[in-house]
């Protein structure tokens, strides 16, 4: 299925450190309810039929509930919104936003406890409303809830017990994000030796599915390779950037290049090699045997 993941802006109430997006917030206008609607249309006729609405945090909007009536009026099939889950605590809110049209909702949620998310997203209180979000969305008959964790030097070592609250929560879908810093400013990126075995953990659990995505190094997880989003899988996705939308169709990821250790690899045929910026900063010691 096409799907088009739609950035509104990047107005946001949360300050993670590791958010790649931070640059463009206050620099680059949120989107006119004009322009999102022409996304939106844009990406309909072109053959999208599910959508991810995202920020920034998208639920700041006045007029997030017209976009969802918007891609629901449009045809979208999947309506997705992907949140840092801020507004969910008000139970007014999620009864509109479901009256909207929404049909997933998958919060961000970096870690297990109140300490560990909150002070990764630099807003106390937030773990608290996500979980006040879930239990207004069940009160209100919504089961279709997931969740983002991006995989920072903080949390790596806590996955599995992030699995277990998501899992306490209802939630089915789960997507491991690893860190994608910029370039010279990684900070926050763990080595993938160090990272792998807690996430291979998740991975074989199975409950939440979890999907592995953005792997510096995806060849830690070859014995897992069915649960690895690599770049090529997205040639079916249009993406809303900066002010403009575009097909996600290249052949080649931009970031990657292959090394001398790609050669004999299993999982060469489906992937493009690691991240440029990874090997700069942590060398190609730690790269497993092909």
């Amino acid at each position: 299925m096409r799907s088009l993941k739609l950035i509104t802006g990047y107005t946001c109430n949360n300050s993670c450190a590791f958010c790649w997006d931070r640059e463009y917030r206050g620099a680059v206008p949120d989107k006119s309810y004009r322009a999102v609607l022409g996304e939106l249309a844009a990406a309909r006729r072109a053959g999208a039929e599910a959508v991810d609405v995202l920020g920034g945090e998208s639920t700041l909007r006045k007029d997030i509930f017209a976009i969802f009536e918007a891609a629901k009026r449009l045809g979208f099939r999947q309506r997705l919104l992907t949140t840092n889950g801020w507004m969910f605590a008000d139970g007014r809110f999620v009864k509109a936003l479901l009256r909207a049209g929404v049909t997933e909702v998958r919060f961000s949620v970096h870690g297990d406890r109140a300490s560990v998310h909150d002070a990764l997203t630099g807003t106390r209180g937030g773990f608290a409303r996500i979980l006040k979000g879930v239990a207004n969305l069940r009160a209100a008959g919504f089961s279709c809830v997931s969740a983002n964790t991006t995989v920072v030097r903080e949390n790596a070592a806590r996955l599995p017990k992030i699995g277990k609250l998501l899992k306490r929560l209802g939630m089915t879908k789960w997507n491991i994000i690893y860190v994608g810093e910029r370039p010279g400013k990684m900070p926050h990126t763990p080595r993938v030796s160090e990272a792998a075995p807690a996430i291979l953990e998740c991975l074989r659990a199975g409950d939440p599915d979890a999907t592995l995505i953005n792997a510096p190094v995806p060849c830690f997880f070859r014995e897992a390779a069915d649960k690895v989003e690599m770049f090529e899988r997205q040639a079916r996705q249009y993406v809303s950037g900066r002010g403009r939308y575009r097909k996600a169709d290249r052949e080649k990821h931009p970031e990657k290049r292959r090394i001398p250790a790609c050669r004999r690899c299993a999982m060469r045929g489906g992937c493009d090699g690691v991240y440029a910026a990874y090997v700069e900063k942590f060398g190609e010691e730690e790269l497993p045997p092909a």
